[in-house]
C-alpha cells in the first residue's frame, strides 16, 4: 500500500535541488577563477618576456567579441581594463 505524498516529501525533495543548484554554482564559480587566474597568469608572463603593453587585455576582450559573440564571459568591463 503506497502512502499519500505529503508535503514534507516535496520539501525535502525542493531541499536537494537547492543544494545540488549550490553545489554546481560553487564549480562553476570555481572553475571561473582558475580560468582568469590562468589568463592573467599567461598574460602577465607575456608581457614581461614578449613585451606585451598595456592594451592587450582590450585586445583580447574585442578578439573574443569578434570570434565567439555568444561568449560574454570575458570583456574588458569584467577583466578590470
Amino acid at each position: 500500500m503506497s502512502s499519500p505524498i505529503t508535503q514534507q516529501d516535496f520539501s525535502d525533495l525542493l531541499q536537494h535541488i537547492q543544494q545540488s543548484r549550490q553545489n554546481v554554482f560553487a564549480h562553476i564559480n570555481t572553475a571561473l577563477i582558475d580560468l582568469y587566474w590562468h589568463i592573467g597568469l599567461t598574460i602577465s608572463h607575456k608581457v614581461q618576456t614578449e613585451a606585451w603593453g598595456k592594451g592587450v587585455v582590450s585586445e583580447l576582450a574585442h578578439y573574443i567579441a569578434e570570434t565567439t559573440p555568444a561568449s560574454k564571459a570575458l570583456t574588458t568591463r569584467t577583466s578590470g581594463a
